[in-house]
């Protein structure tokens, strides 16, 4: 094999790599849009349980959904942003939510 070849053979490689990137892309947007639960820029809370020794502790957060994103387990999960005193959404700081608890996410008027 020499060079031409060699350069031919991962050009069409590179090439079908990029079509099976993009198709990825597609489904996961498809993905996003289907089981998306509220609609960007809108209000949430955002409440996680905890089982302590004495009982059950709740941990209420705030946010405002900014888009959508997959989980490792594949669960389309809110991308929130913090929420201003004023009740806006504060522009680059994220809203922490411990996922792994299972939070119940509502809808906030």
């Amino acid at each position: 094999m020499d060079k031409k070849e060699f350069l031919e053979k991962k050009e069409t490689i590179e090439k079908e790599i990029a079509d099976l990137c993009n198709k990825n892309n597609e489904l996961c947007q498809e993905y996003i849009e289907s089981n998306q639960p509220f609609p960007i820029g809108s209000k949430v809370k955002v409440t996680m349980l905890e089982n302590v020794p004495l009982g059950e502790r709740e941990e209420i957060v705030y946010g405002v959904v900014k888009g959508y994103k997959i989980s490792v387990d594949n669960e389309v999960r809110p991308v929130l942003s913090k929420v201003n005193k004023d009740g806006t959404a504060h522009k680059t700081a994220q809203a922490y939510v411990q996922w792994r608890r299972h939070p119940i996410v509502e809808l906030v008027d």
